[in-house]
């Protein structure tokens, strides 16, 4: 009697079926994750932003004359960073523009720590008082 080596196609095909599957659940939520770690690099930058502002302030009575009294965050491949003074210097907002694959993201934050998300995508009310981590949740 001659014994059987390999699989037959049914089992082939029931071993591909339950791998895409796996596949269809696990990428999504991976992608949420790479999505989420990337919005930390601008949460961060923008958070120790607002620390120097506060710094420079304290320093100085303004947060600055001409233009901010510190330099924006370094662009990344994800974020571009820029800041607007405003009341005379006595106040400022600090953007976070998306580009690359985080283009469509986009969060403030101001003298006051008033924390919004500009753009979110996929994201129709936005909130007016936190930064977004992912869909629905800040």
């Amino acid at each position: 009697m001659k014994t059987q080596h390999g699989l037959t196609l049914p089992e082939v095909m029931i071993t591909v079926t339950i791998i895409g599957i796996l596949a269809g659940v696990a990428l999504p939520s991976y992608q949420g994750y790479v999505q989420r770690s990337m919005l930390s690099e601008a949460f961060d930058a923008l958070s120790a932003y607002q620390l120097r502002m506060d710094q420079a302030f304290h320093n100085n009575g303004n947060f600055g004359t001409d233009a901010c009294a510190v330099a924006t965050p370094a662009v990344s491949a994800s974020f571009a960073f820029e800041c607007e003074l405003a009341d005379g210097g006595q106040g400022y907002l600090v953007r976070a523009t998306g580009g690359g694959r985080m283009n469509g993201f986009a969060f403030t934050v101001n003298d006051r720590g008033a924390r919004v998300t500009e753009a979110f995508p996929q994201q129709s009310a936005l909130p007016s008082n936190c930064w977004l981590t992912k869909v629905g949740d800040c």
